[in-house]
């Protein structure tokens, strides 16, 4: 018999992106949010195929000129109809901010990850 002593750290903080194509720059386009569906998470780790952890909710917000004329909280990772609205009435030079995004990972923490923040081009 043997003994052998391993050290094992937490799972590194993930990255949260909108599903579909566009959305790797901070400016995005209207018509390709609106066919979005969810966030993902990503965890850059060559031997892992899946995500390991669960979003529990996000905040996301619409800001015009500086204000935050509209927010909702969304829980999981799937757009619900609030955010849906938020988006759907997004305009030209809109931000949108989805922040609080509270992630559940497999090694048992809770983590709140960098908000996302996009302009709207059209």
């Amino acid at each position: 018999m043997f003994e052998r002593n391993l050290k094992v750290g937490y799972i590194p903080d993930p990255v949260v992106r909108i599903v579909g194509k566009g959305f790797e720059d901070n400016i995005i386009n209207k018509d390709e949010l609106l066919q979005a569906e969810r966030l993902e998470g990503i965890l850059k780790i060559n031997y892992l195929s899946y995500f390991p952890g669960k979003i529990n909710n996000f905040k996301i917000s619409r800001i015009n000129n500086g204000i935050e004329v509209a927010a909702a909280l969304n829980y999981g990772e799937v757009f619900q109809s609030p955010a849906q609205e938020i988006i759907a009435k997004l305009d030209k030079n809109d931000f949108l901010v989805i922040n609080l995004i509270n992630v559940t990972m497999d090694d048992g923490t809770t983590r709140v990850l960098t908000p996302l923040t996009f302009r709207i081009v059209n």
